[in-house]
């Protein structure tokens, strides 16, 4: 009965050990090598139970005999492959080379050819029933088996110092995938032992099932911390995929590492180095870089943009420099990181262009919005927008005046000489108000051929002086349009703020009405709409 039991457990522990494999194999995608490696531990470990069954279930000899010495092959395959599995943990991109498969595989394929041969020189199992493959448990170990047997815990012991490595510095998930390799690594190595110490007795071989456990362990790993899923990335790996050059510096100021990106940068900006750039000291290599090839650094990362021609071509490289410290924080020397930004640059530089344009053409835009197209004098709509401030700005303190200004009969010139002349006079009606009043006017064209002028500043007084100084040029001088000269008169409107109203409704209307007023009285002529103010006509004004 306690035959069937042993049976029992040790095909149930195979069964267990070859499902976990299975699942492996399914989930080995993301990390082929490491999977590849587990895979090859557990169906090891399943054929190692199986043969203990075997051995176990007592049939006819010499089969235990034989599968007592089929264990080893798998005992070899398997430290083989677990060593595999502690290299294939601290890097998610690492592949075993030719020369290591070829190097682990040497004892595996020695002890298979011992183990088989052994009947003839029992140097790895002498005994009675050793050489006729008889009663596998009364064999005595020879020196090649204790040979195997060192071999093998030595390549455990470097599998967990690999599993190990690096765990103190990892993330608690990676931690905790550490951890439970090593858990499912030890207690089957911890069986196996006892087992050789004696101390299980007749149980017979516990190590398969402490396999069991490892299934257990490791299906846990796959499970629950993604072991197959989510890996460290080596930091040699890491460096060397950084597309910024990145340059470590010994405290004398010579480099003691640097990535591909850093020597395709500096061979391309010096063509001339050495094979061999290692060693080298920075102001050897960083010629003409300015301030970064200084020996020294600060405690705080300082930044430098450098200006390389090569190949007649601008580069211009952002350079920070930082203080390279151990764990301790001590100082290690200095890390250079250098980042090719001459196409950010130049975008930015033609974004800052297009900006401007932009910003320009938006400016032209309001302006044109905001002129008269015919006289390019501002419009209604400006005036509208400017008047009201300069009110407030005025506080009822400064006065502000609006002359309504305009050209009498020019429907006449308009039916006698055609619209083309009208427009010539009304864009010399433009020049001349513009010549006419003070600087700081804003003259408009408030439309048809009337125009509206502003004066801050200015009172009534000073307000019909300058339009009569306006109308007085146009009774005089002519309007040049083309070869011929056209006699024009303006009347003039004139409203003063906040006299004449306090609102820029009040005072186009007031300066409206006062208009209105001069041409009712004959043309020619400069009216208030108050009737204390005199009137400016023909003969009263100034030149």
């Amino acid at each position: 009965m306690g035959s069937v039991v042993h049976v029992a457990a040790y095909v149930v522990a195979a069964a267990i050990l070859c499902a976990v494999a299975a699942v492996v194999w399914h989930r080995r995608s993301a990390r082929v090598a490491m999977a590849s490696s587990m895979g090859v531990v557990l169906l090891a470990a399943a054929w190692w139970s199986l043969a203990d069954a075997v051995i176990v279930a007592r049939p006819d000899d010499p089969v235990p005999g034989i599968a007592a010495l089929t264990t080893f092959p798998a005992i070899g395959t398997m430290v083989a492959a677990f060593v595999c599995l502690g290299l294939s943990m601290n890097g998610s991109g690492w592949r075993p080379s030719r020369g290591l498969l070829v190097g682990l595989a040497v004892e595996p394929v020695l002890v298979t050819v011992v183990a088989a041969t052994n009947p003839w020189h029992l140097a790895f199992y002498r005994g009675t029933g050793a050489a006729t493959l008889v009663d596998p448990n009364s064999w005595q170990h020879a020196p090649l088996f204790w040979v195997h047997s060192a071999y093998s815990y030595v390549l455990v012991v470097v599998g967990i110092v690999l599993i190990a490595r690096g765990w103190r510095r990892s993330p608690a998930l990676f931690r905790g995938q550490r951890s439970s390799l090593i858990v499912g690594a030890l207690v089957p190595a911890a069986l196996c032992v006892l087992n050789l110490l004696g101390v299980t007795g007749e149980f017979g071989d516990p190590t398969p099932l402490g396999f069991a456990v490892t299934a257990v362990v490791v299906a846990h790993a796959i499970v629950r911390l993604d072991v197959l899923e989510l890996a460290p990335v080596a930091r040699d790996v890491l460096f060397a995929t950084i597309a910024d050059a990145v340059l470590a510096l010994s405290p004398d100021g010579r480099v003691i590492d640097l990535n591909p990106a850093a020597e395709q940068l500096l061979r391309t900006t010096a063509p001339d180095l050495p094979p061999q750039l290692v060693g080298l000291p920075v102001q050897e290599l960083l010629a003409g870089w300015g301030e970064v090839d200084e020996a020294s650094a600060s405690d705080d990362p300082t930044d430098t943009l450098v200006t390389q021609e090569v190949d007649g071509r601008r580069i211009e490289l952002a350079v920070r420099r930082s203080v390279l410290r151990d764990g301790f924080g001590r100082p290690l020397g200095t890390v250079l990181v250098a980042r090719d930004v001459s196409d950010v640059n130049a975008q930015h530089r033609q974004l800052a262009d297009q900006l401007r344009t932009i910003e320009l053409l938006r400016r032209d835009l309001a302006e044109q919005a905001n002129r008269d197209p015919l006289t390019e004098l501002h419009n209604r709509r400006y005036v509208m927008e400017h008047i009201g401030p300069m009110l407030t700005r005025s506080g009822q303190v400064t006065p502000v005046s609006v002359l309504m200004v305009d050209i009498d009969r020019f429907k006449r010139i308009n039916d006698r000489y055609g619209h083309q002349v009208g427009d010539g006079v009304l864009v010399a009606m433009a020049h001349r108000l513009t010549a006419a009043v003070p600087p700081n006017a804003l003259v408009s064209r408030w439309g048809g051929e009337e125009f509206v002028v502003v004066l801050p500043g200015a009172d009534v007084t000073e307000a019909i002086a300058v339009a009569d100084r306006v109308r007085d040029r146009c009774e005089v001088t002519p309007f040049e349009v083309g070869h011929d000269a056209h006699q024009c008169t303006v009347s003039v409107g004139v409203a003063t703020f906040p006299v004449d109203g306090l609102t820029v409704t009040d005072l186009l209307e007031v300066s409206d009405r006062a208009l209105y007023l001069a041409k009712r009285d004959g043309r020619n002529l400069v009216r208030s709409a108050r009737p204390d103010v005199p009137s400016r006509s023909a003969g009263s004004g100034v030149g």
